[in-house]
């Protein structure tokens, strides 16, 4: 067998269709993979790696969306790494998870409110980032 090799690579005719398929397997697949590593680690990987980048940048719109469909008035809404930051009209701040749906969060902050408001509390920060809210007050 491998005397069979060595005088096919001296006639030329190693190059059946088999290996030639095998090298551009292997040289795209290298060239696939070294890719990924520049871009992973030279370049700004959220930007070129992460696939919920469209989502994230249309989210805000969903997210004011519906916050005027509960009737939640907001100054302004900051999107940061892995959480989002609504300012409420009375200068108080809530943090909603990126990781968690965001229709619940919101109900739970519109029931929030109006407890809040019965109860005559003044509400300064609310935090769904974590299992269970995390409300301090003023």
């Amino acid at each position: 067998m491998f005397a069979r090799k060595r005088r096919l690579r001296k006639e030329g005719k190693f190059w059946n269709f088999k290996n030639a398929l095998a090298v551009l397997f292997l040289t795209v697949g290298l060239s696939l993979f070294f890719s990924f590593v520049y871009i992973h680690f030279f370049l700004n990987s959220s930007f070129y790696i992460n696939p919920l980048l469209p989502f994230q940048q249309s989210s805000n719109k969903a997210l004011e969306e519906r916050l005027h469909e509960k009737s939640i008035e907001y100054k302004k809404i900051n999107q940061e790494n892995g959480f989002i930051r609504v300012y409420l009209k009375d200068d108080s701040e809530v943090f909603f998870s990126s990781k968690k749906d965001i229709g619940t969060q919101i109900s739970s902050l519109q029931l929030t409110l109006s407890r809040l408001t019965i109860e005559g509390k003044k509400l300064k920060t609310l935090d769904f980032r974590f299992d269970n809210p995390v409300i301090s007050f003023r």
